[in-house]
């Protein structure tokens, strides 16, 4: 089995804690998350406990985790939420009501479970897909002794014919990173809605002359905001109940909000002068809709 250590000094990481959110994952939990959850266990040398929150789900996402949390370990802990009133997802996703809900439900998870003596924290949200070894990429960059506090992988998205408005005929992947709402750079700019990165094949940024996107040479980035729906953040931070998720209204029309990400983000480093990374070379990993 393969250990991780957070530094040079042989520091050896014992236990990370999954955190998740789900509502009518069925087809995920069962093709994927479950199985990669498995082989995690099997290749690492490392105890995992999962904290979840499932949100009055209409498949059998609620039956199904029950029962994958029935062989987890004895700190594990499903939370069953009945939030009857689906949120808006109007216009571009970034409307208040949608955002705020989401924020609301995350921190009632993490508010249910810390706090925690995991090392890490890994968050995973639904229909993201990667590889096995991601976690010792991710931990190669020796995030204690770097004064790392959040580690950001390149999320990709998957394009799929008939679902996004290009000419393909199979899956495909154009090195897009997919999280472009909660993505700033280290001078607080957003991109938005195009990525950051030189190496995408889409994104052009005619509307972002005035930004320096980010070379595919720079491997490890330092941001001020992100989360790509997979997010390893040292669990110390999530004990710290001064950080957590907000977001603030700030267009009268369409009720935009800023991301909920950006102001935890932003509170990370205020409070524990912390660096967040990006890791643009550990790119193995992919969201669908």
């Amino acid at each position: 089995m393969f250990k991780i250590y957070d530094a040079k000094s042989n520091v050896e990481i014992k236990r990370i804690s999954i955190i998740s959110m789900f509502k009518n994952n069925e087809k995920y939990l069962t093709d994927f998350f479950i199985g990669m959850m498995n082989e995690f266990e099997s290749y690492y040398d490392i105890k995992f406990d999962y904290y979840i929150i499932e949100n009055n789900s209409k498949d059998d996402t609620r039956k199904i985790l029950k029962s994958f949390m029935e062989t987890k370990s004895e700190k594990s802990k499903l939370l069953l939420f009945n939030k009857h009133t689906d949120y808006k997802n109007i216009g571009t996703g970034k409307n208040h009501d949608r955002l705020v809900n989401l924020t609301n439900i995350r921190n009632k998870l993490v508010n249910s479970i810390t706090p925690l003596d995991s090392e890490w924290s890994l968050f995973i949200d639904s229909n993201i897909y990667f590889k096995v070894e991601i976690l010792k990429d991710m931990f190669s960059i020796i995030p204690k002794e770097n004064n790392i506090g959040m580690i950001i992988p390149y999320t990709q998205q998957l394009f799929i014919p008939n679902v996004h408005k290009l000419n393909l005929t199979k899956p495909t992947l154009l090195n897009h990173f997919y999280d472009t709402f909660s993505f700033y750079d280290n001078n607080s700019k957003t991109f938005w809605p195009y990525c950051a990165f030189e190496k995408c094949k889409l994104c052009k940024r005619e509307t972002c002359k005035d930004r320096k996107s980010i070379p595919t040479s720079e491997s490890i980035v330092d941001v001020d905001s992100g989360f790509a729906g997979f997010a390893l953040i040292e669990t110390n931070i999530i004990n710290n109940k001064d950080i957590r998720w907000k977001t603030l209204s700030h267009e009268v029309k369409d009720d935009e909000s800023i991301c909920e990400h950006y102001l935890f983000c932003h509170s990370l480093k205020l409070i524990t002068k912390k660096r967040i990374v990006l890791l643009q070379n550990v790119d193995e990993i992919y969201r669908t809709y």
